[in-house]
């Protein structure tokens, strides 16, 4: 029989450690803000290279959700050269901070916690 386990959201599912999840949460939630741009602007890729500053490639990688080729750093900078602004919040994490319609279920042979 498996056990299941409830994650607060699909990166604390699928990384090893909590240090790991949280970074790809910021990459994701940046590469969606700057894919939004795009769409919002009705540009080309190549256009959104020239206002983001990088070569056609990595928009396309951007827009194709290819979170390993992005730091924080360089999405950051990204979505300054667009004026884009971007907030942090750090908080202390608990079981309620995200609504449970939002958790997302994973059941493994383990019954390892975290």
């Amino acid at each position: 029989m498996q056990d299941a386990q409830t994650y607060s959201d699909v990166w604390d599912a699928v990384t090893e450690t909590l240090s790991e999840a949280a970074n790809l949460k910021i990459r994701s939630r940046l590469m969606i803000a700057l894919s939004d741009y795009v769409e919002r602007q009705n540009i080309t890729q190549a256009e959104a290279a020239r206002r983001f500053g990088v070569p056609r490639s990595r928009v396309s990688e951007l827009v194709n959700g290819k979170i390993s080729k992005f730091s924080i750093d360089r999405l950051v900078n990204m979505a300054a050269s667009v004026d884009l602004e971007t907030h942090i919040a750090v908080r202390q994490r608990s079981q309620q901070s995200t609504p449970a319609g939002d958790a997302v279920h994973v059941a493994s042979a383990g019954s390892g916690t975290r």
